[in-house]
């Protein structure tokens, strides 16, 4: 037995020699394999985090125009967003500049102008951070939302999207579906002083209202209400309405727009109602002032883009002319027939 015991260690010592190179050859192997493996991975990372930091950038690139605020969770007021939608945000490939219009404290004009500038970087896809500052500044569909603690230390969120965005761009065919009656330069006076026709017998043939020959089921609903001697009430409706109609009547809606929105406001002559639940989103209610320019010519006051041609007792044309995306002059009628008592 005792020679069976000494012949173990010596085995064993054998056999440690003789496999211990290639133990040692394997370990080695193995730590290098997963040394490589790990570098690669690593180089793969930061391969992809360098792609992304440059889409992100171009993505960023460029003007940005202001089209939501909120605070605390709520739309800003319609006072309050008249000026701050004309907020702008300008990046390029590491630095931004935001420049902010609220209205002055005592002038009632968008005069408050607040200006901010610095560099930022790409934290992921879907973030950036502003050197120096704690303000979360996310991309989301396409807008960039900056949510920071304004002067009265309540969380504002402004989302901003590309001025070239579709979202803003206004096609001919809105501009003929919406006319503007917006007041112009006050040539009002001077227009009605100039204008010397005694157009009282035109106007008996005016008074009432007057509906829009359409095919469009909303379109077809415009009407034309000759109140008295001199007032006017037009009223349009459209399917569906934009960014740019809300930014017109200066509503600061998040984006993008609610699937289920409604609002009403007024601003100057116009009362314009928003409902997405409606079968025609937009309505439009113009208080104006019109003239008698001669037994045929109807002005409407402060609104030189649009007048109206008296064509017989019961049709009425409505000519509106405007600026294509071209800048192009373009002129367009609207045939109206008097509605029977």
């Amino acid at each position: 037995m005792l020679v069976v015991y000494n012949f173990i260690p010596v085995l064993m010592n054998r056999i440690i020699r003789i496999t211990a190179p290639y133990i040692a050859s394997v370990v080695f192997s193995s730590i290098m394999l997963f040394s490589c493996d790990s570098t690669d991975d690593e180089s793969s990372q930061g391969s992809q985090t360098e792609q992304e930091i440059e889409v992100i950038t171009q993505k960023l690139s460029g003007e940005w125009k202001l089209v939501s605020s909120m605070v605390d969770g709520e739309n800003v007021s319609v006072e309050d967003f008249e000026c701050l939608k004309n907020s702008e945000a300008t990046f390029s490939e590491d630095k931004y500049f935001i420049k902010y219009v609220n209205m002055g404290s005592s002038s009632g004009l968008c005069s408050m102008i607040s200006e901010r500038s610095g560099t930022y970087s790409v934290i992921d896809s879907t973030s950036i951070s502003f050197f120096g500052s704690d303000d979360k500044v996310e991309l989301i569909d396409e807008s960039v939302h900056i949510t920071y603690s304004n002067e009265a230390s309540e969380s504002q969120t402004d989302v901003f999207i590309r001025k070239d965005s579709e979202a803003l761009v206004v096609s001919d065919q809105e501009k003929t579906t919406n006319i503007q009656t917006s007041p112009e330069e006050e040539t009002d006076k001077t227009e009605k002083e100039e204008i010397k026709f005694d157009g009282s017998a035109v106007i008996e043939k005016l008074k009432g209202t007057w509906t829009h020959e359409s095919s469009d089921e909303c379109s077809k609903k415009n009407t034309l209400e000759f109140k008295s001697d001199e007032d006017l009430e037009f009223v349009q409706y459209k399917a569906t309405f934009n960014r740019n109609d809300l930014l017109d009547y200066n509503i600061g809606v998040s984006y993008p727009i609610p699937s289920k929105f409604s609002a009403k406001v007024s601003k100057g002559r116009d009362q314009v109602t928003f409902d997405t639940e409606a079968s025609c989103q937009f309505i439009k209610k113009s208080q104006l002032n019109y003239i008698v320019k001669d037994d045929k010519t109807v002005l409407l006051e402060g609104v030189s883009a649009v007048t109206i041609e008296v064509e017989s007792d019961d049709t009425i044309v409505l000519i509106y002319k405007y600026l294509d995306s071209d800048s192009k002059d373009q002129t367009v009628e609207y045939s109206y027939r008097k509605m029977v008592k």
